[in-house]
């Protein structure tokens, strides 16, 4: 290095230094018999600095001539720092502090700035210590603070879901729900814990516990409580090893007390556990060797209705948790069915009746009565009875995939009316909240966005939304573009309800969000197969509940349109030199982008809808002209949709719409002889039953004429294709949730020749593995097998393939289902 480059380091960083706000924290003289001061302190250090700020830890008998102080404790635990700066609180400011309480109050002179942290506990100081934090954040210096605050609920609950933990995973998530004052952090799932008879997963689950011991005494020593996850029945086949490896009946007391055994088990291996969170319904987040047993539902011979196998599970599991190991029961009222007891208050009350104990049990519900869709009712089944519940939030954002590059949506409104709407009632027994924790509130995205709001709103639920959106986006953007960029933000949730939902079909519905999901526009049937049928009969109901409402639906439509265009005039109007952080602002710029072309699109496709059915159903040369030009208008926004960088949405379903607009435009009556003459979703899935028939027939017959090629298990949530060529396989997501692929094991590659590939199914439930098509020279010798997993949680799909290298033309199987109905629709 140069000279002068070396003098101009020293010099820059002399400038810094001098130019830094300078603050010295004096911590309680007990500081070491609680982890969270050193948690709060070195994040305190550490954010501020990133603005400049320095702040280090200095004893009490140090005395600095000048410069700001922080001192944190009580008088008793920090007598000499209140001595040396001569400072005092009134003792009846502290008198009466809770736990969880503090108190910052800013003392001011001539020389210096002191700050007084004062919490009833140290778990209450070091809250004090993280809304210091937030507040320096926001301002960008050390301003001046005084208040009082305190948490709302006495639970605040970072849950898991599935095999998912976002709250006590790891020691940063921990930290990271410390900071934002959850005081209950979620570990791994259930499964992954108990000791089962099985040599396998017996030796994972102890290094399991091992990990999770560890997480468990660090959560401990920051005041807070852990607890684990399951959905029920989950559970090991070892389990039930006794009764003939066959789940009894819920009829059967023998069902009940394995059950019982299960958390029995859990807790012998694992006590030092807080609590459980069970879910009933939407089982899902099982694995490897796992199996699932739907008890609300399943066994139909057995004649206990669902209320009382609900109140028996309550029952039985409360005797074991509660009673038997004195631990905490979280109980999650979550169901996939409109007319059970997630969203039914007559169902819940029948439920939760005076036999169900409600010393530590506290039953979670969400907010929205059905999932996080817009166009939702606030759920009414909470202060039905004296259960105490805890409202769960999730972000309204399932138009939006991780990788969707579009616009975060600020939900704080709905969010804050549905709180304060439960804690009106004069019987109300919200005792706490629970929302998704394991990200930090000062990213940029929607999931942060929203952990950033409930941390505000747990601790003040009627702070006013627009100053959390302004403090969200100074910690985003800096203060001076604040009120600007807020102002964006609170045009999210009208700007998607408006512009991606569609009113007639959306309203009162458990899923009010039909034709979206989670980055795809929603595919329905077997477009791969039915040539789109089945999706355009989808757009036929759509459109038979829209016409009646035309005019309002597409104002609405159009509303959305002009918010998000307002959005981004908004963005692309802001001055680049008043935001200190332009990389930020230039991703928000691009999302806006993104947004406003989907929701264009969006608009541009409803239009089509309605066009295309006016057309076929009255073909008069004014409707061909109207749907020639929304034809034009949605082809060209979904080609700039496309173009966006970052674009990763699925659009199969416009596509498919677009090829019929077409087909229409070109000849009307061939469209609706092709419509008329494909077969409809029942007669395919009759033939496809029929060629998994001839499937068992011919593996039974020739099997010794066979080679195994592969085994394949697969955890589906909707629809999915599996691909193989020679040794190598694909997994090609289709819709709804995306799989997860546990097993894949070539025994012989596929043969780079004509053959037959037939799957035969372990276990899985209807419809099972088809070969969409067998390979060929057209397809590179490449199988694809088609996977459907039916509403109602994950399905396992456990199956072999085996090739049998014959002539297709020699058997009854189809070899291309597309060609297939192809030609069957052509037939006059």
């Amino acid at each position: 290095m140069a000279p002068f480059q070396l003098l101009l380091l020293i010099i820059t960083a002399l400038i810094t230094e001098t130019n830094q706000e300078k603050c010295v924290v004096i911590l309680p003289t007990n500081y070491d018999s609680y982890k969270g001061y050193s948690v709060a302190v070195e994040t305190l250090i550490k954010e501020s600095g990133e603005l400049g700020i320095n702040i280090k830890v200095i004893s009490s008998a140090e005395v600095i001539p000048t410069g700001n102080v922080i001192i944190v404790g009580k008088l008793e635990n920090n007598l000499e720092a209140y001595k040396n700066y001569n400072v005092d609180l009134p003792d009846n400011d502290i008198a009466s502090l809770s736990p969880e309480e503090f108190i910052i109050k800013t003392l001011k002179s001539d020389k210096r700035k002191i700050i007084l942290i004062v919490g009833g506990s140290p778990v209450g100081d070091a809250y004090g210590i993280f809304w210091l934090l937030d507040r320096i954040k926001v301002n960008r210096c050390i301003p001046d603070v005084n208040c009082r605050r305190k948490p709302q609920f006495s639970i605040r609950q970072a849950p898991g879901w599935g095999r998912i933990s976002r709250g006590g995973a790891s020691l940063e998530q921990i930290n990271i729900a410390f900071r934002y004052g959850f005081n209950w952090v979620s570990g791994m799932n259930i499964l992954g814990l108990v000791p089962w008879d099985s040599e396998e997963e017996r030796i994972e689950n102890e290094s399991n516990r091992a990990k999770t011991k560890e997480l468990i005494e660090y959560a401990h020593s920051l005041g807070m409580k852990y607890f684990a996850f399951s959905n029920e029945l989950t559970y090991h086949p070892s389990l039930f090893k006794n009764t003939n490896w066959q789940v009894p009946s819920p009829c059967e007391e023998e069902f009940w007390a394995k059950l019982q055994e299960k958390y029995d088990r859990l807790f012998t291996a694992l006590p030092e556990l807080d609590g459980v969170e069970i879910c009933l319904d939407d089982i899902t987040g099982f694995w490897g060797n796992y199996e699932a047993y739907d008890l609300l539902h399943n066994n139909p011979e057995c004649k206990m209705c669902y209320e009382d196998r609900y109140k028996t599970f309550l029952k039985k599991l409360y005797e074991v948790i509660v009673e038997k190991h004195k631990k905490i029961y979280f109980h999650k009222n979550w169901g996939l069915r409109e007319y059970e007891i997630h969203c039914q208050p007559d169902v819940y009350k029948k439920v939760f009746t005076d036999e169900i104990p409600t010393d530590n049990l506290y039953v979670i519900i969400k907010i929205t009565r059905g999932d996080r869709w817009w166009y939702q009712q606030f759920n009414s089944t909470f202060n039905l009875t004296p259960h105490k519940t805890i409202m769960r939030f999730e972000p309204m954002n399932y138009y939006e995939a991780g990788n969707s590059n579009i616009f975060p949506t600020f939900s704080g409104e709905y969010f804050q009316c549905g709180l304060q709407y439960v804690l009106s009632s004069e019987d109300c027994n919200l005792s706490g909240i629970s929302f998704s924790g394991g990200v930090r509130g000062d990213e940029w995205s929607t999931q942060s966005m929203y952990v950033y709001l409930l941390y505000r709103l747990l601790f003040e639920p009627t702070a006013k939304m627009r100053d959390i959106a302004e403090d969200y986006c100074a910690q985003i953007f800096g203060p001076a573009i604040k009120k600007d960029m807020a102002q964006i933000l609170l045009d999210t949730a009208s700007c998607y309800k408006y512009g991606l939902h569609i009113e007639p079909i959306s309203y009162g519905r458990f899923n009010s969000f039909l034709h979206m999901r989670v980055g795809e526009f929603v595919t329905q049937g077997y477009p791969l197969i039915d040539l789109g049928k089945e999706h355009i009969n989808f757009l036929r109901e759509i459109y038979f509940k829209c016409s009646p409402w035309r005019e309002a639906t597409l104002h609405q439509l159009q509303y959305g349109v002009n918010k998000a265009e307002s959005m981004r005039n908004k963005i692309n109007n802001i001055h680049y030199e008043k935001s200190d952080q332009l990389n930020i602002l230039e991703t928000a710029k691009t999302q806006l982008n993104m947004t406003n072309c989907l929701i264009q699109t969006n608009s541009f496709y409803v239009q089509t809808i309605l066009r295309f059915f006016d057309y076929l159903s009255e073909p008069t040369d004014e409707n061909k002209t109207n749907l020639s030009h929304a034809l034009e208008r949605l082809t060209n926004s979904l080609s700039t949709f496309k173009s966006q960088p970052g674009f990763n949405y699925k659009v199969d379903a416009i596509e498919i719409l677009i090829e019929h607009a077409k087909s229409a435009l070109k000849n009307v009556d061939y469209e609706k002889h092709l419509l008329e003459k494909i077969p409809n979703r029942k007669t395919i899935e009759d033939l496809i039953n029929s060629q998994q028939k001839l499937y068992e027939e011919y593996y039974l017959h020739y099997r010794d004429s066979m080679k195994k090629l592969a085994t394949i298990d697969i955890l589906v949530d909707g629809q999915d294709l599996i691909l193989i060529k020679g040794h190598k396989i694909k997994v090609e997501h289709l819709k709804w949730d995306p799989p997860v692929l546990q097993t894949a094991e070539i025994f012989n590659p596929l043969p780079n020749k004509d053959c037959i590939v037939l799957p035969v199914p372990k276990i899985s439930r209807p419809l099972h593995p088809f070969v969409l098509s067998q390979p060929s020279q057209e397809n590179d010798y490449t199988v694809t097998i088609y996977i459907d997993d039916r509403e109602g949680g994950t399905g396992r799909f456990l199956f072999d393939l085996y090739v049998w290298e014959k002539e297709i033309k020699e058997t009854k199987l189809i070899s291309d289902w597309k060609r297939y109905i192809e030609t069957l629709a052509k037939t006059p």
